[in-house]
């Protein structure tokens, strides 16, 4: 268990191991650098580790919950973008994570710093903004109520109107489940949780086992059983490992199998096969897909704060695969 290994990290019984998330302490310096965090460890060095992922969970685009309405709902690019926009993901890294923790604004991680990740990809497209989540929904077509359920005033397909087959008295009420294997992830949906509730997007949220979670979260057609999901935080996103160059083609591309969600894009598509298949850079695929937010991109918290006994070396740099290789550590 984490309690146990902590003690037997402060009482020197092992040589490396890792800092559970309940006992961060102190803040970071930086994302990379971290913080002197428990006393008790004070023969120890902290290396926090970044693995070669992003983090987010998935829509179901087929979803027929919310009275048969949310998978029309998240179909819409605009409800995506007022979504997004009120999820303060600096606001969690500092506090929920105390600083262990990077951005994830599109398909392409930023950290650790690597050359696919564009330049609007690590600025952040849909920094948190209220305002702008509430327009969006309001120039929809909705009522949108703070701190209740916003509804469907105006049903239509026109630019001021909900969108196609968002009957009048939709709402915006939907169902997360979460996998309740950290603090990070409950702490996180706790907090958007609150901040949706402002713009009156109504999200209830459950906690449940990570098996539960990802076995929920299945590709699936509309109107077939299993498919009244909504939205599945599994609380890990996806690790671009052993496919290392991150086209996304298997959470991305139409029809993929782990393409949870099923959305279905035919220029997203067009521009991942130029990625396999040409020499392309991934910028253009990229940036679309930031901006089309598939997903909801979540914070990218730390993989894990590794704590290493001052007089053994060769531990660091860890490998972005999470992969160990205790051959190279040597007693200083």
């Amino acid at each position: 268990s984490e309690p146990a290994e902590f003690n037997a990290l402060a009482g020197g019984n092992i040589n490396v191991g890792f800092l559970p998330a309940t006992d961060i302490t102190t803040p970071a310096t930086n994302a990379l650098k971290g913080g002197k965090n428990n006393p008790r460890l004070s023969n120890f060095n902290i290396a926090p580790l970044y693995t070669w992922s992003i983090n987010y969970f998935p829509y179901n685009f087929n979803s027929t919950g919310d009275n048969g309405n949310a998978g029309k709902i998240f179909s819409q690019l605009y409800v995506r973008q007022a979504i997004q926009y009120l999820v303060n993901q600096p606001l969690y890294i500092s506090k929920v994570s105390h600083g262990y923790g990077v951005g994830t604004y599109g398909p392409v991680q930023t950290t650790p710093a690597n050359s696919f990740a564009s330049t609007l990809e690590k600025d952040n497209p849909y920094k948190y903004n209220p305002s702008k989540a509430k327009s969006l929904l309001s120039s929809h077509g909705w009522k949108v109520v703070p701190g209740g359920t916003d509804t469907c005033a105006k049903a239509g397909s026109a630019s001021n109107e909900c969108g196609a087959g968002i009957p009048k008295g939709a709402q915006l009420s939907f169902n997360i489940q979460f996998a309740n294997t950290s603090s990070l992830v409950t702490n996180t949906m706790t907090a958007e949780k609150a901040s949706w509730s402002t713009e009156g997007i109504n999200v209830k949220i459950s906690p449940a086992s990570f098996d539960t979670v990802i076995g929920a979260a299945v590709p699936c057609k509309a109107g077939s059983a299993g498919c009244g999901w909504e939205l599945q935080n599994w609380g890990a996103g996806w690790v671009y490992a052993p496919d290392y160059y991150p086209t996304g083609e298997e959470i991305f591309q139409t029809g993929a199998g782990s393409n949870s969600g099923s959305y279905a894009d035919k220029k997203n598509d067009t521009l991942i096969e130029a990625t396999n298949k040409t020499n392309v850079t991934l910028t253009t695929w990229e940036n679309y897909l930031a901006e089309q937010l598939p997903v909801i991109w979540q914070p990218n918290y730390v993989t894990s704060i590794t704590e290493i006994q001052k007089n053994l070396s060769g531990v660091t740099p860890q490998s972005v695969y999470w992969a160990l290789n205790p051959e190279n550590w040597r007693w200083k």
